[in-house]
């Protein structure tokens, strides 16, 4: 599972180990997952005062969205709205 994002469970399992004081040290052996991961996304989601696993889940989704269309998309549609004679390769004839 190291290097996947945090799942919901995980994410609450961090909220309440912050609720038992628990180091981010023990957070982290109980998921099985180092501690700068648990202390990472509990930095990102307002610190170990206002951690919430169901806002922190939701920003990550967020997060991880990709910010601008994937290149084949963009290359196709260019490619419909490309005149025929720049669709030509050097050296061949319509």
């Amino acid at each position: 599972m190291p290097g996947e994002r945090l799942t919901l469970e995980e994410r609450e399992i961090i909220s309440r180990g912050l609720v038992a004081e628990k180091s981010f040290r023990e957070i982290g052996r109980e998921l099985e997952r180092p501690a700068s991961t648990v202390s990472r996304a509990v930095g990102r989601n307002g610190g170990r005062a206002s951690y919430r696993a169901c806002e922190a889940h939701q920003t990550a989704d967020e997060r991880a969205r990709r910010p601008r269309p994937r290149k084949l998309a963009t290359r196709q549609e260019e490619s419909e709205n490309e005149p025929a004679a720049c669709r030509e390769r050097p050296g061949e004839t319509v």
